[in-house]
């Protein structure tokens, strides 16, 4: 005779995905602060909900560019809005997002894009010379440029048009054990190695990171990109779980 196992009923079924986090932020504290600095220096807010807004426009707009379930989305920017909008996007829409450090050297950039088969990229204007230092060893599908100046090198997507030019997306479900982010090391020791965070895993980080229940929600955290980019993808997410101001 079988041994009758017997399952709990407390949200075991629950699934751990990063769409929880984000909608939750859209929907609790929208009105919530992100200030950034641009690269000339000039200090800008905005809010969640312009951001979580403006993600699903992202999304809309990638998913028509072609880019699908498990396909790699680099970012090259500072800390900046569309910066934490493609961070929400990307996985949100089912691809990886793969945070591109503009500090390595060219072939290092060009290996790690190649090795982890960028299809398109999403890059501050003030960062175009990095591309161009690496773009002979890795093609890219799709550009897509946030631009200050106005102006959008040929053949490469202006970010600001592309978001206005579509509709929110709804987030599809998500499965918590997905690829969500892919981070390489510095290649101090060889040539850098790729690691997959899945949805499940930067959840579970982010709740570890959050403050203790009645901690004032007013404290700012400063979203620092790090030497090495391995460690860029569990940034913003804590952020939208205790909903301080971001900056």
């Amino acid at each position: 005779m079988g041994e009758t196992t017997l399952t709990g009923l407390m949200m075991d079924d629950y699934p751990l995905s990063l769409t929880a986090l984000v909608e939750r932020g859209e929907l609790f504290t929208p009105g919530r602060k992100v200030v950034y600095r641009r690269p000339d220096g000039n200090v800008h807010r905005t809010t969640m909900g312009e951001c979580a807004g403006r993600a699903r426009r992202l999304g809309s707009a990638l998913a028509e560019l072609g880019i699908g379930a498990g396909d790699r989305v680099g970012t090259l920017m500072w800390n900046q809005p569309e910066h934490l909008e493609a961070y929400y996007a990307v996985p949100l829409m089912g691809a990886v997002v793969h945070t591109l450090n503009p500090r390595l050297h060219p072939e290092e950039l060009g290996f790690i894009a190649s090795d982890a088969e960028d299809r398109a990229l999403i890059i501050d204007e003030s960062l175009l010379p990095v591309l161009d230092s690496f773009r002979d060893r890795h093609e890219f599908e799709h550009v897509i440029v946030v631009s200050h100046s106005g102006q959008t090198p040929d053949g490469m997507i202006d970010y600001g048009s592309l978001i206005d030019n579509h509709e929110p997306m709804s987030w599809p479900a998500a499965d918590e054990r997905r690829a969500c982010a892919i981070c390489y090391t510095s290649g101090t020791t060889g040539r850098p190695k790729g690691v997959l965070y899945s949805h499940r895993a930067l959840f579970r980080s982010s709740r570890c990171s959050t403050p203790t229940p009645g901690a004032s929600p007013t404290p700012r955290p400063w979203w620092a990109p790090p030497s090495s980019s391995r460690d860029r993808s569990s940034t913003p997410n804590p952020c939208s779980t205790c909903s301080p101001t971001k900056a």
